[in-house]
């Protein structure tokens, strides 16, 4: 059985071309991820785990669906004038977006209002002291959490836990604190 030139030629030439194409149409979105396609920065569809078609003009963003951990950072000052500066961590979900829907970086766009959540706690405490802060704070976690979630939930971002990290109370102003450039006595 003899072969013809010309099919061993189309052969060469179409296996490379068909491997090239579906090198740069084809995606594999891994399990507990999301393929958000976006179109000048408008979601055109949300692609489950498995093999998904990427089309040319189009930009994907690899979303994780499992929590992950976020640090948030709060600086509050207290009813009785004592900067505080606190780190928490946030266990969050990613809400998938729905098609048709402006496209942002939700945990960009939700961290600053779960931050403001915590600030405001801190100034609004009605004891207004640093005595039992972190024990008073852990007590209200529940409520924080949920102001938290109901701020942060139409940003993109499900906020399932909270737990304190580090609280600092600055008790001796430092240079950057001081009015004026901080250098030197005024």
């Amino acid at each position: 059985m003899e072969e013809h030139p010309d099919t061993v030629l189309w052969l060469l030439l179409a296996v490379p071309v068909i491997g090239l194409l579906a090198a740069t149409l084809l995606r594999w979105v891994p399990t507990g991820h999301l393929l958000v396609v976006t179109r000048r920065g408008v979601v055109s569809r949300v692609v489950r785990p498995g093999v998904a078609v990427r089309g040319p003009a189009g930009d994907a963003v690899l979303v994780p669906t499992e929590p992950e951990e976020v640090p948030l950072h709060v600086r509050a000052t207290t009813r009785d004038g004592t900067a505080v500066r606190m780190l928490v961590r946030a266990e969050v979900r990613l809400v998938p977006p729905t098609p048709l829907e402006r496209y942002t970086d939700p945990v960009r766009a939700a961290v600053p209002s779960a931050e403001r959540v915590l600030q405001a706690a801190i100034e609004d405490d009605p004891h207004g002291d640093l005595h039992d802060l972190p024990v008073r704070l852990r007590r209200s976690w529940p409520r924080l959490t949920a102001l938290a979630d109901r701020e942060t939930t139409p940003r993109g971002l499900r906020i399932l836990s909270l737990e304190l990290a580090e609280l600092d109370a600055v008790l001796v102003p430092s240079l950057v604190d001081l009015p004026g450039d901080g250098v030197g006595p005024r």
